[in-house]
């Protein structure tokens, strides 16, 4: 399944969105490892954060540089256990595509959060339910 969003989009400057590994927490708190489209890593088609870091890693090194109030809250969860996806960007359609579950694709405070957060508001975004 698949949500859009569609807004005039500007491509004259490479700070217009970020590409990322997040997980959203139930208190809904986006946790990402977030790059600037100028700053991503181009593996096939498509641009995101990093090309070899796992998800585990990056769970572990979110946790390292949280403040102490928020790694006592989030450290006895797993990384499996909060919902998770990415934000990449597509250089063949010039798009960005947010991967998330079936469950978030119908939560709409998750996809304005989302855009907000990601700076995909003035984007043209294709949410993937996976």
């Amino acid at each position: 399944m698949k949500r859009f969003h569609y807004a005039p989009v500007d491509y004259g400057g490479n700070d217009k969105g970020k590409v990322a590994i997040w997980w959203y927490t139930d208190d809904r708190r986006f946790l990402a490892f977030c790059k600037a489209l100028n700053e991503a890593v181009t593996v096939g088609n498509y641009m995101q954060p990093d090309g070899t870091k796992d998800r585990l890693a990056l769970w572990n090194n979110l946790l390292e540089n949280i403040s102490d109030e928020e790694r006592k809250r989030y450290k006895n969860l797993s990384y499996e256990s909060v919902e998770s996806g990415s934000v990449v960007f597509d250089c063949r359609t010039m798009c960005f595509e947010v991967h998330c579950s079936e469950r978030l694709l119908e939560d709409n405070l998750f996809i304005s959060d989302c855009l907000e957060y990601f700076g995909l508001t003035n984007t043209r975004v294709d949410f993937i339910g996976v």
